[in-house]
């Protein structure tokens, strides 16, 4: 009897509009490790550190605005994260190329700590209230 081989095609999946913006990952100051975070839709959203257990987030949970505001601000990072050309040399050449990088990881670095403080701006208000 011919025994008969089975080949697998992997299919590639269309991707969704989360898959554009990456989830978001808190730093762990003790353990150096990158926590995924989950989100919270009610009560207090807490995060712990997988390796030691730290807690890392403890704030009340975003409203639906809040979270597409931090989604927005996180896709934004991401973009301007895959543009750069150079990531992470030893030694900069000291090229006008060295400071634009240096330019974008700041911003970079803004709009992700801009989407985790989301839930502490204010609410603007109307002059007639």
């Amino acid at each position: 009897m011919l025994a008969r081989r089975r080949t697998f095609v992997r299919v590639r999946q269309a991707r969704t509009c989360s898959d554009l913006v990456p989830p978001e990952g808190l730093p762990c100051p003790g353990c150096h490790r990158v926590t995924i975070t989950h989100p919270v839709y009610a009560g207090i959203e807490e995060v712990h550190c997988e390796g030691c257990g730290k807690v890392l987030r403890r704030r009340p949970a975003l409203t639906g605005e809040q979270r597409a505001q931090a989604q927005i601000l996180r896709w934004a990072a991401h973009e301007v994260e895959t543009s750069m050309t150079t990531i992470r040399r030893r030694k900069p050449r000291g090229d006008s190329l060295d400071l634009v990088e240096e330019g974008m990881a700041r911003v970079v670095d803004q709009l992700r700590g801009w989407s985790r403080l989301i839930h502490k701006v204010p609410k603007l208000r109307d002059l007639g209230e």
